[in-house]
C-alpha cells in the first residue's frame, strides 16, 4: 500500500526545507553556543549543583541471582542473529548488573583486546542522543581502559549523564579534554557541535575520536598497524519519522567522504525517537515501506563507495513509560523485517536488551528515555561481540 499523499507531501516539504537550510548551518547561529571544540587541557570540570547517584537499591540487586553454572555455557562467538540477543540481567561477581544472552556468555573484552580488534578501523555512530551516549561510553573505554561510573555520581561529571552538567557549553567544551587524556596512548577528540535555542534545522553534532598507535610516554607501538577512529553524528528532531530517517542518511552519509579520507568500516545507525507518535498511526505496510526506503538509501550509498562497510541497524530502545508499548514493538518488527529483507544490514537488538531489564524491575533511566551509564556499557559489550571475533579480529561485511 503506498503512503498517503499527505504523508508524502509532508515528507517532501520537509526534505526541501531542510536541504535548503543545510547550506546555512552554522552561519546564523548564536556563536556563544557554536563549538568547534578540541582538547583545551583544563581540569575545571563543571558539575551541576545537585545530583545523587542512581544505583539500584540492594533489594533489587539481591533479587537477581548470579548466573548459575557459568562454565557450562559457551562464550559467545560473533553475534549475528536476533535470537542471539535474548537474555537477562544478572549480578556479577563484583555486584554489578551485567547482561548475558541465554545462549552464551558475552566476551568482556579488555581495552587492549578491543583496541586490537579495532586497529586501523573507523566506526561511525549515526543516531539520536541515546546513540551519542553509546559512542561516548565506547571511546571512554578505549581511552581509559574502563567504562564510566555505572550509576553516575563519580568524582567528575559523567559524559553519559547530561544531567550532571550545568550547561551544554561545559558538556561540549570539557568532553574532548576528558577523552583526549588517554591512559597510555596519544588520543584526540574533537566536537563540531552547534546548539542554538533548539532550532533544530540549525543544529548539528559531529564528534571524532582518534586513538593513535603509539604510547605517549615511550613512543612504543600499542597498535599493530595504525590508529582507531570512532565518530558520531546526530540529526536533531524533525517533524516526521520518515523525514528524520531518510534525510539523516542522505545528508550525513553524503558528508562522510568530505570529512574522511575513506568511508567507515562499520556504521551503527538508529532511526531515533523522532516523530514516533505519527508513524505509529501508519499501517504495518506503510511502516515497512518507510524502513525499506531508509535501508535502501544506506545500502546504495555504500555499495557504490565501500561495499565492505558493515551496516548495523540498532533497534528502538524501550522508554521509561510504565504502560505497554505495542506501537514501539510494531515499529521494531517492521524495522527488523525491512533491514533483514534488504540483506545488507545486521541488526543489533538493543530493544530486547533494555526490555529485559525493564521486565526485571530495574531502573535504567535518569529521565524518560536516557539510560544510566551502565546500560551503554552493556550495549557496547554486545556491539564488540558483533564487531570482534573470538580471536579479536575485526569482522567485515561478507560479500558472498
Amino acid at each position: 500500500m503506498p503512503l498517503s499523499s499527505a504523508v508524502r507531501g509532508t515528507a517532501w516539504m520537509w526534505i526541501v526545507f531542510c536541504v535548503l537550510n543545510t547550506a546555512r548551518i552554522g552561519l546564523s547561529v548564536d556563536t556563544r553556543q557554536h563549538f568547534r571544540v578540541h582538547a583545551n587541557h583544563t581540569k575545571d570540570f563543571t558539575r551541576a549543583s545537585s545530583y545523587t547517584q542512581l544505583r539500584p537499591p540492594d533489594s533489587i540487586l539481591h533479587s537477581l541471582a548470579e548466573r548459575k553454572d557459568n562454565t557450562s555455557i559457551p562464550a559467545c562467538g560473533v553475534l549475528q542473529e536476533q535470537n542471539d540477543f535474548v537474555g537477562k540481567f544478572y549480578v556479577d561477581d563484583e555486584g554489578h548488573l551485567s547482561y548475558e544472552p541465554d545462549a552464551c556468555n558475552l566476551r568482556r573484552l579488555t581495552m587492549q583486546q578491543a583496541r586490537q580488534c579495532l586497529d586501523s578501523r573507523h566506526i561511525v555512530f549515526l543516531g539520536d542522543s541515546l546513540t551519542r551516549y553509546q559512542y561516548l561510553s565506547l571511546v571512554y573505554f578505549l581511552s581509559k581502559g574502563h567504562y564510566m561510573e555505572r550509576y553516575g555520581g563519580g568524582s567528575s561529571p559523567s559524559l553519559c549523564l547530561e544531567k550532571e552538567w550545568d550547561s551544554w557549553q561545559h558538556f561540549y567544551r570539557e568532553g574532548p579534554t576528558i577523552l583526549s587524556n588517554a591512559t597510555d596512548a596519544e588520543a584526540h577528540e574533537g566536537c563540531d557541535c552547534v546548539k542554538s535555542g533548539w532550532k533544530q534545522h540549525k543544529e548539528r553534532e559531529f564528534r571524532d575520536f582518534t586513538l593513535y598507535g603509539y604510547n605517549k610516554e615511550t613512543a612504543d607501538d600499542i597498535l599493530d598497524t595504525g590508529s582507531i577512529t570512532v565518530s558520531y553524528a546526530q540529526v536533531f528532531a524533525t517533524p516526521t519519522f520518515e523525514t528524520a530517517g531518510q534525510l539523516f542518511l542522505e545528508l550525513y552519509l553524503e558528508q562522510l567522504p568530505l570529512r574522511y579520507q575513506k568511508l567507515p568500516d562499520s556504521v551503527v545507525f538508529n532511526t531515533g525517537l523522532w516523530g514516533l507518535p505519527a508513524v505509529a498511526l501508519l499501517s504495518p505496510v506503510q511502516q515497512l515501506a518507510i524502513f525499506l526506503g531508509i535501508a535502501k538509501i544506506g545500502t546504495q550509498f555504500h555499495q557504490k563507495r565501500n561495499p565492505h562497510t558493515r551496516l548495523i541497524w540498532k533497534t528502538i530502545t524501550v522508554s521509561a513509560q510504565n504502560e505497554a508499548e505495542p506501537d514501539m514493538e510494531n515499529l521494531n518488527e517492521a524495522g527488523s523485517k525491512a533491514f533483514a529483507t534488504d540483506g545488507n544490514w545486521d541488526i543489533m537488538d538493543a530493544r530486547i536488551i533494555t526490555q529485559a531489564a525493564k521486565n526485571q524491575g530495574l531502573n535504567l533511566y535518569w529521565d524518560q528515555m536516557h539510560f544510566l551509564p551502565f546500560v551503554y556499557e552493556e550495549l557496547n559489550d554486545v556491539l564488540l561481540n558483533m564487531l570482534c571475533s573470538p580471536e579479536n579480529v575485526f569482522v567485515e561485511r561478507s560479500l558472498s
